[in-house]
């Protein structure tokens, strides 16, 4: 399971920067107000590989 750091609204407010930055190296961040909570996390950008692509491939043979 994912650890989740939680942040106050005004802390996420006043360090945006560094909520972001947590979020890409230590997980999911967790932001709260006096409603409800928010879950931030971070999804890269990098390129996947189809998997019809993969599946055409196949596997390596030994």
């Amino acid at each position: 399971m994912e650890d989740v750091h939680a942040w106050t609204s005004a802390r996420a407010k006043a360090n945006f920067d560094q909520l972001l930055e947590a979020a890409k190296t230590q997980g999911p961040q967790s932001i709260r107000d006096e409603s409800g909570s928010f879950t931030l996390r971070y999804s890269g950008t990098k390129s996947h590989e189809r998997v019809t692509d993969f599946l055409i491939r196949g596997l390596p043979e030994d």
